[in-house]
């Protein structure tokens, strides 16, 4: 048999990951039955060459599933019948197979195997990776179907500014589904991610299609992405006359953009985007927050999280009729964010005792129990805090929390455990915490870009585990 590989670019950023166009060709006179384009084994390996000749960088269907899911791998060979004289053309995303590469130059090689023990060899291809400054990191959890991490990712390189579309799986979100580069002209700050209202559906493309909207020129845009790649006609009309959109956007099955506008004091309106104009569905009053009010939904209410007083929690009907209002957490401190976990719906915040301050309160509470658990951390670790980042575990009632100082630093820590650095500088890192069965890290270092790891807690130490993608 024959091996033919071509690289669609042999340039590539530290964000992404190379697509490979792959032909295997039989020119014997018999038929044979061997692992064919959809086989997750080992049979097929991507091996990375440093130009000194030391492999750096395995990655077989092996290393896809250990970096994409928590189950057990499953060796198995997925056979399929290569008839005399037929050849198989398909492509590999490599996206789904590994960590994004680090700068450097490399040489890229594919062999195959077949379960007689044959082994074939491409030719070796030239590959650059460069790396990109990353300048805004925008993460969004969802979970319609799947339950993933969708990141926009804007990034600068001799002038020229990129933003990238990439999805993960929060159970392992070491690989990635896949990672685009999608055209937005605005700052990532006037942009964000639709979330769904529903979480069953008869396919899995909704979990691969998302909605990003954004604000330019007194108008409100949006345009739906599907694995990466426009899928339908942008979206496009005026803004609600002084009003400020909110980053909440919620998308429903039926194929409607909810979109939330507030007038920065006690006007919260909500009105759906259609091909050219807004329609309004309702407006209310609501306390006055202290910082934007956050909005998610479900299939059965809008709730929405506001900092009024600590922390508060208002559930509406989809026709702005109000349900419920609670008080959950009092304080007279200063907040600094507040959140609604998508899959458990309870609300997190973040206070500090004084701008500057060296004191944090970390609150999760839920509304429908009237449960509350917090935090008091002091920081721990010398130089003044520049980020900060957290999750809650639900299971282990734990505060996982990851932070950098203006020392360069970056920490990880648990509840008010020592924190423990997993990272030196220089900043900024972009900090971002994920928990879903095990505590996953992401952060950007310059030559790297950024990547999550899994934070293993074992007898051996604590340590960033990189798992098989690494020689």
């Amino acid at each position: 048999m024959h091996l033919e590989i071509a690289l669609e670019r042999d340039r590539v950023s530290t964000f992404e990951s190379p697509r490979v166009h792959l032909r295997l060709t039989n020119p014997g006179p018999a038929a044979r039955v061997v692992p064919g384009p959809n086989d997750q084994t080992d049979a097929l390996r991507f091996e990375f060459y440093a130009p000194d000749g030391r492999r750096v960088r395995l990655a077989t269907g092996l290393t896809l599933q250990r970096l994409m899911s928590r189950s057990r791998l499953d060796p198995r060979p997925d056979l399929d019948r290569l008839d005399a004289g037929a050849t198989w053309a398909w492509t590999v995303d490599l996206t789904e197979y590994h960590y994004p590469l680090a700068e450097g130059r490399y040489e890229v090689q594919a062999t195959y195997r077949d379960p007689e023990g044959g082994e074939i060899q491409s030719a070796r291809h030239a590959l650059t990776v460069q790396s990109e400054h990353l300048r805004g990191v925008t993460m969004v959890r969802d979970n319609p179907v799947l339950d993933g991490l969708a990141l926009l990712l804007e990034t600068e390189r001799d002038g020229q500014r990129r933003v990238y579309l990439r999805q993960h799986g929060t159970n392992r979100p070491l690989a990635a589904w896949y990672c685009a580069s999608v055209e937005l002209d605005m700052p990532l700050a006037d942009a964000s991610l639709a979330t769904y209202n529903f979480f069953t559906t008869d396919s899995f493309d909704p979990f691969f299609r998302k909605w990003l909207v954004w604000t330019q020129d007194g108008h409100v845009h949006a345009q739906a992405f599907l694995w990466g790649v426009p899928s339908e006609p942008p979206r496009r009309a005026p803004l609600l006359a002084g009003m400020h959109r909110l980053p909440s956007v919620i998308a429903t099955e039926a194929d409607e953009l909810l979109v939330f506008f507030w007038d920065g004091q006690e006007q919260l309106d909500c009105a759906a985007l259609g091909p050219d104009r807004l329609e309004p569905r309702f407006s209310i009053d609501i306390p006055p927050s202290r910082l934007p009010p956050v909005i998610r939904g479900d299939c059965d209410h809008i709730h929405v999280a506001l900092a009024v007083r600590g922390l508060a929690y208002l559930r509406l009907e989809y026709d702005g009729h109000i349900r419920n209002y609670r008080q959950l957490f009092k304080t007279r401190r200063r907040p600094v964010s507040i959140e609604i976990e998508p899959v458990h719906k309870f609300g997190q915040a973040t206070f500090v005792d004084r701008p500057g301050g060296d004191t944090m309160t970390l609150v999760v509470a839920r509304a429908q129990y009237r449960e509350v658990e917090r935090l008091e951390r002091r920081i721990g670790v010398r130089g003044d805090l520049r980020e900060f980042s957290w999750a809650y575990e639900p299971g282990g009632g734990s505060f996982h929390q990851l932070l950098s100082t203006s020392r360069g630093d970056l920490y990880y820590a648990v509840d008010q455990g020592s924190p423990q650095r997993v990272a030196r500088g220089p900043g900024p890192f972009f900090p971002r915490v994920t928990v879903q069965n095990a505590v996953h890290l992401g952060f950007y270092r310059p030559a790297e870009g950024f990547r999550f790891f899994e934070y293993s807690r074992r007898r051996f130490g604590p340590h960033l585990q990189r798992y098989e993608a690494e020689p």
